[in-house]
């Protein structure tokens, strides 16, 4: 099932899936908030939240109960 975030509270959930699911390539490349703190892995709430106010359609795929995926979408220019 896919449903799309309505409120902040949904955000935690985001961010550890987001999280979870880019740490390891981190990991294979060397990546430390350090050393590449813009990448995915590393994403803040304050950057999420921000996403989250600007109308980003964001969505959680749950797996029976458990929430197993995240992605968003965002509108290109109307030039692209």
């Amino acid at each position: 099932m896919i449903i799309q975030v309505e409120n902040k509270e949904q955000l935690n959930i985001c961010l550890e899936i987001i999280r979870s699911s880019f740490i390891t390539v981190a990991g294979e490349f060397g990546l430390t908030e350090n050393n590449c703190p813009s990448h995915t892995a590393f994403i803040t709430m304050d950057k999420l939240k921000m996403q989250f106010d600007d109308g980003r359609p964001m969505f959680l795929f749950y797996q029976g109960d458990i929430p197993v995926g995240y992605f968003s979408l965002a509108k290109c220019s109307d030039e692209e």
